[in-house]
């Protein structure tokens, strides 16, 4: 379903009567349409005392701020949205930092002619917004809806090194100069007089008093059952991406208790390097749920490839989208919701690897020069060279990144500029964490990257796919817990375990995962090098001149004599440019 608002604007609005949209609000400033053509169940509105409330998605905790005894908000959907109104009459804008869940929520006071715009701190839903003072506010779920109404399409050279750099564009920028994401953790209030973007309220943390392991085990099983609960009681037909690791084997094994329809699905490779199907298919008969394994060819891939480019709104580049967007294709018809571990990794943190915190804890408080007098004496000395690389490096956030881009020199160079960073998120939250021990900040670095691959697939394919992990309770309880509950003595995921061995034997599941891996290189060599051919030639390059056709070409010849070290700036080259041809006629 697709919402377009429009603030102290007029722009465009016969447009949307035109394209299928019917408005839902038109209180002299402020417009809100929806379009009629594929109406979402999960699509709640009410009018009262003079304030529009809309929701998108669902929210999960009304219990928590209803005040007045009645009928569930799970049997009467207005008693919820009536709900939240009242607590916005009587708290103001304190109401959104209650909320938990996965949705957008926009509320229009018609008293004091004040909007407020909002989505869930995971960033599950996705929400634009275009503001400029004499053209208004306009936002949108949908980017492409609000590009056509605005008519807003530069290309953003600060948004195009960040995708180079991450292969993804996290809030609040898109790849489009002066359009933006909304920022999870915030509310974007707007008036007569502009708008303005607050931080959600944090909600009081209660630190957890001393608690033996097996009573944290026990607590932490009632908040995850209660979190699966909430997200599925509405739903006839379930899903669960099964992927055979440790936070989608509990999800499943949780649900399977409470629903007696669980379908799971799976994607493997014909490759054993990566498949790592067998897993989730011992999980699923230990647990006796219908199980179905996706293995596309590479014939699919590539038409995969052409309809991921031209449905996506704006470049990513994670490679196991591919995959991603087929399985979607064949479960979207099959299902309701869709459960996804998303969310646990970051939850319960993560240890980066030794060098990796050695570098973190000691040798970037070194000066880059003295470093780099270290580098080049180590490796004047065989016996100790190896060990160069822990000084060898020019800012440690280029270390944490999770994809092998486009480095910030080689950005420069590629694109004839100079290339920060500075302004991303990930640059940002690391700055401010920095001083945090190795294991929690690495845990918040993971989670400030986007999940595109899973919420702008879902969005696309208009199939809602809900993330348990992904609660207040579960969060506030698992992130107090002491350290050695989670990570100890290199065994990761301890609680999850000892857990998910309640349900299941230790030796169906417990198994090396190296995680959902996707062998992005054979697509790129599919047909003679097909897409790499077809995408980088310098007539392609030169459509738009943001490369240099020399850096291009130099890549790309080491790629084609097998150089699988630039695979992933290939691949980053590559969707960018099949979604600039695809999103640009030329």
């Amino acid at each position: 379903m697709q919402l377009v608002g429009l603030l102290n604007t007029d722009k465009d609005i016969l447009k949307l009567y035109n394209r299928g949209f019917n408005c839902l609000v038109q209180d002299k400033e402020f417009y809100l349409f929806r379009n009629t053509i594929n109406p979402y169940k999960d699509f709640n509105f009410s009018y009262y005392n003079n304030i529009h409330l809309f929701i998108i998605g669902n929210i999960t905790n009304i219990e928590d701020i209803r005040e007045e005894k009645g009928n569930s908000y799970k049997e009467n959907t207005k008693i919820l949205c009536e709900c939240i109104i009242k607590s916005y009459i009587k708290y103001g804008e304190a109401v959104f930092s209650k909320l938990d869940g996965s949705y957008i929520i926009i509320l229009w006071d018609g008293n004091k002619k004040r909007l407020y715009l909002h989505r869930d701190i995971y960033g599950t839903k996705l929400l634009y917004y275009y503001f400029a003072p004499e053209d208004g506010l306009i936002f949108s779920n949908n980017l492409d809806i609000l590009l056509r109404i605005t008519g807003k399409k530069d290309i953003s050279h600060k948004a195009l090194h960040e995708y180079l750099r991450f292969l993804d564009i996290s809030p609040p920028y898109t790849i489009y100069e002066n359009v933006y994401f909304l920022e999870p953790e915030k509310i974007l209030i707007a008036d007569q007089n502009g708008i303005v973007l607050k931080d959600i309220s944090s909600r009081s943390i209660i630190q957890n008093k001393a608690i033996s392991f097996k009573d944290a085990v026990f607590e932490f099983k009632k908040f995850l059952c209660k979190s699966i609960d909430a997200r599925m009681r509405n739903a006839n037909k379930v899903g669960v991406f099964l992927s055979g690791g440790i936070d989608s084997t509990l999800i499943c094994a949780i649900a399977s208790k409470g629903k007696n329809n669980i379908k799971t699905y799976t994607i493997g490779f014909e490759d054993p390097l990566y498949d790592e199907s067998m897993i989730a298919k011992n999980v699923a008969n230990y647990l006796g749920i219908e199980h179905t394994v996706f293995k596309f060819t590479i014939e699919e891939d590539f038409n995969a490839f052409n309809d991921f480019v031209s449905i996506i709104p704006s470049p990513f580049a994670d490679p196991a989208a591919i995959p991603t967007v087929q399985c979607f294709k064949h479960i979207s018809d099959n299902v309701d919701i869709v459960l996804d571990g998303t969310g646990a990794d970051t939850l319960i943190g993560i240890m980066p690897a030794r060098h990796i915190r050695f570098i973190l804890k000691y040798s970037r408080h070194i000066p880059s020069k003295l470093r780099r007098l270290f580098v080049f004496l180590m490796n004047r000395n065989k016996k100790i060279s190896f060990y160069s690389d822990l000084f060898d490096f020019d800012e440690v956030e280029e270390l944490l990144i999770r994809w092998n881009g486009w480095t910030k020199s080689e950005i420069s160079q590629l694109c004839g500029g100079d290339c920060d960073l500075s302004h991303t998120r990930f640059y940002k939250i690391f700055k401010k964490n920095s001083s945090k021990e190795p294991y929690e900040l690495y845990s918040i670095l993971i989670g400030t990257l986007p999940d595109d691959r899973i919420h702008q697939t879902s969005a696309i394919f208009d199939r809602e796919v809900v993330f348990p992990f992904f609660d207040q309770s579960v969060q506030e309880f698992v992130r107090n817990l002491p350290t050695k509950y989670k990570y100890n003595n290199g065994v990761h995921k301890i609680l999850y375990k000892n857990l998910l061995e309640e349900f299941i034997p230790r030796n169906i599941w417990e198994k090396p995962k190296q995680g959902f891996n996707y062998p992005f290189e054979n697509l790129l060599k599919y047909n003679d090098y097909n897409l790499p051919k077809t995408f980088l030639s310098n007539d392609a390059i030169s459509i738009h001149g943001f490369f240099d056709p020399l850096i291009v070409e130099e890549y790309l010849q080491r790629f084609l004599n097998s150089d699988d070290t630039v695979k992933f700036k290939i691949w980053a080259l590559v969707v960018f440019q099949a979604w600039y041809l695809r999103h640009y006629k030329i």
